[in-house]
């Protein structure tokens, strides 16, 4: 009753967000600073969480801030929306800075002024205003390497990047500059990068998105006058993105022409273009930068409800009439000079504390972007509740199986081959995986499907050197293999390591695909949170092991299922079907899966071959999540048969997972008016599988989700509580009888699903998921070394328990110094942290000689068979 009342709460919190979500901002008015003057405009930047506005007239002193005392040296400043406007201060008397024609943009606290117009001419000042205690300090920058005005800039990784302008001459320059900021006052100094491959501009709008620069239109020479004089309107736009192959590409040109384009970075992958020059309630336009695509913005009107009933015209935007808020001039709001004529509107436009900042003719609004979002249908809720209903059914049945811990812990080996090997995939994939990957092609390419394919590889390892040791030792827990190798030490260091990052790895598998449903579906975080942690919670410390494995079964068809339906929506709602999407994406290089070099800090062929081969070795060989599904079946062969399974079931689905993301990619590419510019590019997959599915498909596939998330959890409740109870409560309470550890079992099995589940909870109260972040990767340091553990233990003689504990620290050691350095790609740190380990773990026994120890049947060169 509990369970079902919170799963209600899920849903009628998803059709109130729903409702509630009409429009793509949320408007407000912002104050008025009440200029005595009339100016052509404001400048408008920001420095930290400070909006700043410079009043701005070419044809005024109002356009610099003067050297000397009589000119004006102040800005206004905003603190918050529902603030009033400050004046602050700007540098000393003495300093001349022009803000007309300047490239304006933010850096930190600080706002960069590069270039500008000072009595008529181009300047080649370069100042960083830096916003302390009300005021702005003036700090200079090397000037530019010539003088530029109307010339645009931007920041990305502590560089600014300059683009075009006009010289003296007011002729439109080709000019392409950079400055590193992170380098020493002294060191720094502007570089001439290769320019974009179209013609000379000025005026344009450069933004930074998705570790990349957008360039977008501008006025080009035309005729060959001056910018003032019949220039042309560019339509072009291009990217570039840094790094070792830095370089210039083409991008889809604007649909129509923007006169002194501004470029806004809206959400992860969409940049918003409006014009200078026009109106408050114009029509913008917004670029997509994974599809590049462009579509319409009516940044005020409402967006009406969508109809249900079929796929292709569920996610039309239709839009009323009515304007979302009075953009329109106000008759009964006074101008700062009712006497004079109003001056054409001039547009400025800033994002600032997470919205859009707008201002024409003395009206300033502020727009809080708002997510569209939708609940599931009943249809769609009946089939998910069917689902994890199910799910406890199955829990019931095999909790009265369970009569002791070899039951609880391994299912009395008597598991089908095929049953394991499914569970094994099961165990594979995580929430984040089923989201990740398809979101990673979508963005991406197929550079990682060959890494994916390297389980294959590592099948024939595992079954001739690995599995032997599980099996015919009669071991419960892979980490007691480790006390007859080396002693308890290496015992219990490997198994604190193990629960500890099961612990932190099940607090984020349940909190992200929670806050993915929740922002596309408007369903309340915490409930979702609380279904997937509660359910397999129960599931698991009701049936142990064997219910795992069998939920893991339903889990997989699910999931598989899910997908395959996805993939046949969008083949048949794209045009051209699978022709078109593959015609499209050869087009586009979105297959892409080879890159030929020998750089070892990218994706190299080898890098992902070599990297991916030891990525998989260490969860096949030292994580007791997966070693435990070899044990539950009856014997070794059985065990062999199930890895191989899982291995050939994984080429086929890791390639539809793949397919899905290339899809994803080629249906909005058709629809990117579909798409909501506030979504976090992993989010894509929940997006489309809520956003575009038909009725009860989308259901089905929104459990997929769920089951993806829960075969992780309960695969790590179950196997925290057999470390927990073999390899500490049984290791220490050798007379505990087999009915006490089984009441162990499952009262730990609760309490780490408890634990895991108020986990992700903090982590969605505090908003605070890249700390556990960066716990996973602090503790992923000494996964290499957990795997070399059993490499050092297994073909070696000589590695002892003093040697191997020095090898583990030492692992970690390395693999923090490299990540660090970041010289290396990650996909290599596996390999990295597993001979470190193994390496000098033998190497330190060599060095500190201790008392030799009986190997018989503990290493390979001394298998023998235990039965």
């Amino acid at each position: 009753m509990a369970f079902g009342t919170l799963l209600s709460v899920i849903a009628v919190t998803g059709n109130v967000a729903a409702a509630e979500s009409s429009q793509w901002f949320n408007w407000t008015k912002l104050s008025n600073p009440r200029e005595i003057i009339d100016v052509d405009g404001y400048r408008l930047a920001t420095a930290g969480d400070v909006l700043i506005a410079v009043p701005v007239d070419g044809n005024r002193p109002e356009a610099t801030l003067s050297g000397d005392d009589a000119g004006p040296r102040t800005v206004r400043v905003l603190a918050y929306p529902e603030a009033a406007w400050q004046e602050a201060n700007v540098g000393e008397a003495g300093t001349t800075i022009s803000f007309v024609g300047a490239a304006l943009m933010s850096y930190g606290e600080q706002v960069l002024c590069l270039g500008g117009e000072l009595d008529g001419r181009a300047t080649d000042t370069a100042v960083s205003l830096q916003y302390v205690n009300g005021r702005f300090d003036v700090v200079h920058l090397p000037p530019l390497p010539e003088p530029i005005t109307g010339g645009c800039g931007a920041v990305l990784n502590e560089v600014v990047y300059v683009a075009g302008g006009y010289g003296i001459d007011g002729r439109p320059k080709r000019v392409f500059w950079v400055l590193d900021l992170a380098k020493q006052t002294a060191e720094r100094g502007w570089k001439s990068l290769e320019p974009w491959p179209g013609s000379a501009r000025g005026d344009s709008a450069i933004v930074a998105q998705d570790q990349s620069l957008l360039l977008f239109g501008g006025q080009g020479p035309g005729d060959g006058s001056k910018h003032l004089q019949q220039a042309t309107t560019l339509q072009d736009a291009y990217r570039f993105t840094p790094g070792r192959d830095a370089g210039w590409k083409p991008i889809a040109h604007l649909p129509q022409a923007v006169n002194a384009p501004i470029a806004i970075s809206w959400g992860p992958s969409h940049v918003l273009i409006l014009s200078r020059s026009s109106p408050l309630d114009q029509s913008a336009l917004a670029y997509h930068s994974i599809t590049d695509t462009w579509r319409p913005i009516e940044l005020a009107r409402r967006i009406k409800g969508r109809d249900d009933n079929s796929v292709h015209t569920r996610n039309e935007e239709t839009e009323s009439q009515e304007t979302a808020l009075p953009l329109t001039p106000n008759a009964s709001e006074p101008r700062a000079d009712a006497t004079e004529q109003p001056t054409p509107e001039t547009l400025s436009a800033v994002w600032w504390q997470g919205g859009l900042v707008l201002h024409s003719a003395q009206r300033w609004f502020f727009g809080q972007p708002q997510r569209i979002t939708r609940g599931l249908s009943v249809v769609d809720c009946v089939v998910l509740f069917a689902y994890l209903g199910l799910m406890i059914l199955m829990a019931m049945y095999f909790s009265r199986r369970s009569s002791g811990t070899d039951d609880y812990f391994l299912a009395g080996r008597r598991i089908p081959w095929w049953a394991a090997g499914i569970s094994l995939f099961g165990t594979s994939i995580s929430s984040l995986t089923f989201m990740a990957i398809p979101a990673l092609v979508y963005r991406t390419d197929w550079v990682y499907l060959i890494g994916n394919l390297m389980i294959v590889a590592v099948v024939p390892v595992i079954i001739r050197y690995y599995l032997p040791f599980y099996h015919r030792l009669k071991i419960i827990s892979a980490y007691e293999y480790l006390e007859m190798r080396f002693g308890i030490v290496a015992r219990l260091l490997a198994g604190i390591t193990f629960m500890l990052y099961q612990l932190g790895r099940m607090g984020v598998v349940v909190l992200l695909p929670s806050l993915a449903l929740s922002a596309v579906t408007g369903w309340n975080v915490y409930a979702c949170i609380l279904a997937i942690g509660v359910l397999a919670t129960l599931y698991t410390t009701l049936g142990g092991i064997e219910a795992v494995i069998w939920t893991d079964v339903l889990q997989v068809v699910v999931l598989v299922g899910g997908t395959i339906a996805s993939c046949a929506v969008i083949v048949t709602s794209v045009p051209g079907g699978a022709q078109g999407i593959l015609a499209a994406g050869l087009a586009e290089g979105k297959f892409h899966a080879i890159n030929l070099t020998a750089d070892i800090a990218t994706t190299a062929l080898w890098v992902v071959v070599l990297g991916n081969f030891f990525k998989f070795l260490i969860p096949y060989s030292s994580d007791q999540a997966t070693i435990q599904r070899y044990l539950t079946t009856s014997d070794e062969k059985q065990a062999a048969r199930s890895v191989w399974l899982n291995a050939f079931a994984a080429v086929p689905i890791w390639t539809i997972f793949f397919g899905v993301g290339t899809a994803l990619w080629a249906f909005y590419r058709v629809y990117p008016q579909r798409l909501d510019p506030m979504a976090r590019t992993d989010e894509i997959f929940a997006w489309f599988i809520v956003h575009e599915l038909p009725i009860g498909v989308a259901g089905l596939v929104v459990a997929a989700l769920f089951a993806a998330s829960m075969s992780t959890l309960d695969s790590g409740m179950n196997s925290m509580a057999t470390i927990f109870t073999t390899d500490f409560y049984r290791r220490f309470h050798q007379q505990a009888s087999d009915r006490r550890c089984l009441q162990v079992a499952r009262w730990s099995t609760m309490l780490f699903g408890v634990a895991g589940t108020l986990i992700a909870v903090y982590l969605a109260m505090q908003e605070a998921k890249s700390i556990w972040d960066q716990f996973l990767k602090i503790m992923g340091l000494f996964g290499g070394g957990l795997a070399g553990m059993f490499m050092a233990a297994i073909f070696t003689r000589q590695t002892h328990q003093a040697g191997i504990v020095i090898g583990f620290a030492a692992s970690a050691a390395v693999l923090y110094r490299v990540q660090a350095s970041g010289a290396v790609h990650f996909f290599l740190y596996g390999a990295i942290g597993i001979f470190t380990c193994a390496i000098i773990g033998w190497l330190a026994s060599v060095v500190i000689p201790l008392p030799a120890k009986n190997l018989d049947g503990l290493t390979i060169y001394s298998l023998r068979d235990k039965d």
